[in-house]
């Protein structure tokens, strides 16, 4: 039977807000994607372009990032999501990070409608996550039901400091907050698989969302991959994929029929409270 699909993890391409790296990559795995044609800046455009891939529903990250990536501010792509009335929502970006305001700002922004969870990219904003001066954040975060994405494995950016993108380190959050749920994008990307498996494994508040990896390789990622199949959400990392229709058939043929309605559709829709 059909279900719907969430993409857990997009970007709004937008050239004029990231550095040359990100612009470069986006170019390269999706060669026509920041063409003026796309204007993935208006929500009607967005989320019909998402359809046509197949995909109902989206979270947006925000992309606050000033030292690797550029920014793709807060306000904006709440705005977007305001505007799409429904199928888009926000995942906020504090830049910077620690800073001691930043507990009140994710407060102020958890109020506001379509915002459902907070971006962090320790290894770009050059942060420890386990750090006790992240802790108010979390704790505000648990606090307000929102969920917490955090970047996890390699990147080709420039600026990156890798060794913080370790899902390990996640672990004091994971034990110390367990009624907030935290996602491992891009599951430990090539150097961590094995970490970020056990992390989802060991706790239950613990996701993988598999953004930015190939569907056909999962499964020599993560052996244990189809077990897991309860722990997993998609995610396609627009720009940075050629086709999201592509991998949401890949995910099908990786998991089957029951288990792929778990990772497109019920994992993500019980963590936004779709469902």
């Amino acid at each position: 039977m059909p279900h719907p699909v969430i993409d857990f993890h997009i970007h709004i391409p937008m050239p004029g807000a990231w550095y040359p790296d990100q612009v470069d990559l986006a170019r390269e795995l999706n060669h026509d994607i920041l063409d003026e044609r796309h204007n993935f800046a208006n929500a009607a455009y967005l989320v019909n372009y998402l359809a046509e891939q197949g995909v109902d529903y989206a979270v947006i990250m925000a992309e606050e990032s000033v030292q690797v990536t550029g920014l793709v501010s807060t306000e904006f792509v709440i705005e977007v999501c305001r505007a799409a009335k429904g199928p888009l929502f926000a995942f906020v970006g504090l830049e910077p990070l620690p800073s001691p305001d930043a507990k009140e700002r994710l407060e102020l922004l958890a109020r506001k409608p379509w915002v459902k969870g907070l971006k962090l990219l320790p290894s770009y904003q050059h942060f420890s996550p386990s750090d006790a001066s992240m802790y108010p954040v979390y704790e505000t975060a648990q606090r307000r039901g929102l969920l917490v994405t955090f970047h996890t494995g390699s990147s080709v950016f420039r600026g990156t400091a890798e060794e913080l993108a370790n899902p390990l380190l996640l672990e004091p959050v994971a034990r110390d907050f367990p009624k907030l749920n935290l996602l491992l994008a891009h599951s430990g990307r090539k150097h961590w698989y094995r970490e970020a498996e056990m992390m989802a494994q060991r706790y239950p508040n613990v996701f993988l969302e598999i953004s930015g990896l190939p569907p056909k390789h999962l499964t020599r990622y993560f052996p244990r991959l189809r077990d897991l199949a309860g722990k997993v959400v998609f995610g396609s990392d627009l720009p940075m994929v050629p086709s999201i229709r592509a991998n949401i058939q890949a995910i099908r043929g990786v998991f089957g029929e029951d288990a792929s309605r778990r990772v497109l559709w019920e994992n993500g829709a019980s963590l936004l409270g779709l469902v």
